[in-house]
């Protein structure tokens, strides 16, 4: 199980962003988010079955969510 710790840079303008995220499936990633700053930002964090899960749902958050401009990836911990 791998735990990837990151930010998404969000447009502001785009309201739903949250409802996206918290209805989208990612296959075997689980998304945990908090709520977003006004500025912006969203922190979360992504549990994965392995890294090959993990890249395949960081590329989806990246270009299948409208408003999220950036994802960063802060940290991956290995649990597994």
């Amino acid at each position: 199980m791998l735990r990837a710790y990151i930010m998404l840079e969000c447009d502001p303008a785009v309201r739903d962003v949250e409802e996206q995220l918290r209805t989208r499936s990612l296959g075997n990633c689980k998304l945990g988010t908090a709520a977003m700053h006004p500025d912006g930002e969203i922190v979360g964090h992504l549990a994965c079955d392995d890294m090959s899960f993990l890249q395949t749902a960081l590329l989806e958050l990246s270009t299948q969510i409208a408003g999220v401009r950036e994802v960063t990836v802060l940290r991956i911990v290995n649990e597994g």
